[in-house]
């Protein structure tokens, strides 16, 4: 589906009124608030491995990615 004018993959995760999902058409991790579909940011796909098979969790403000490494990713700024 599209959300906010990005092509949503799969898996997301949705914590504190934010979308946490890995955008087919941007290639990178983006977090979009639920209320106005604002991307509050983008994280390259370099920068962490989230291919095909990775699984998001959200707690306490930090989205875990796990696929053969864990990352864990602050949710409010993006920073790993």
């Amino acid at each position: 589906f599209s959300f906010a004018g990005i092509s949503v993959g799969s898996p997301f995760v949705i914590g504190d009124g934010t979308l946490f999902v890995k955008g087919r058409s941007t290639d990178a991790l983006c977090a979009l608030t639920l209320a106005s579909g604002k991307v509050l940011w983008k994280l390259p796909d370099e920068t962490i491995n989230t291919g095909s098979g990775q699984r998001f969790f959200y707690q306490n403000g930090v989205i875990y990615i796990a696929q053969g490494e864990l990352y864990a990713v602050d949710a409010r700024t993006g920073a790993v």
